[in-house]
């Protein structure tokens, strides 16, 4: 029962980090969009507020990132300890355990590289009297491709969840 139980927790929580962490990215990007179709030379202030609410979500989105890692090694080691064995999975489960690992790394990598690289210089160019308004749309144009990347990666870890519990007949 206590093997049940902690399972049930990890789970809960895996699944509350999951929805956060993927849905993080399609937010941002449909803000981003829609803040695009907007347009206008006199929206600094709006594209500064934008820039400040991504680079505020960074310590949040990175928790739960955690959370997602810990849950997620968590539940097969509760499992293990509980039984004595991790479970064998099936070729198209552990296929689908596989490309969910890669496709996280890539998924956390994407989000690390859009808050560091491409975020925070574009606040810092926004926050000064006369930033280049080339450069600001050049790493505006980068985070959004980078989002798109990493909503698509969110999907792709969703997609992959429901087949690691694939049964063979």
């Amino acid at each position: 029962m206590t093997q049940h139980l902690i399972h049930s927790i990890l789970l809960a929580l895996h699944n509350l980090a999951l929805v956060v962490c993927a849905g993080a990215p399609c937010y941002l990007l449909l803000i981003i969009l829609k803040r695009d179709r907007q347009g206008g030379e006199n929206s600094v202030e709006l594209d500064k507020l934008l820039a400040r609410t991504v680079n505020a979500s960074l310590p949040y989105f990175f928790f739960f990132a955690l959370l997602l890692i810990a849950t997620g090694v968590g539940m097969p080691l509760n499992r293990a300890l509980n039984s004595g064995a991790l479970r064998p999975m099936n070729p198209v489960a552990g296929t689908a355990a596989m490309l969910k690992l890669v496709s996280a790394v890539a998924f956390f990598s994407v989000m690390a590289v859009t808050f560091m690289r491409f975020n925070r210089p574009l606040l810092r160019l926004l926050s000064e009297p006369k930033g280049d308004p080339e450069r600001i749309r050049q790493l505006s144009a980068r985070r959004r491709k980078l989002l798109s990347g990493a909503t698509f990666l969110a999907a792709l870890i969703l997609i992959l969840s429901g087949f690691m519990r694939f049964q063979m007949c």
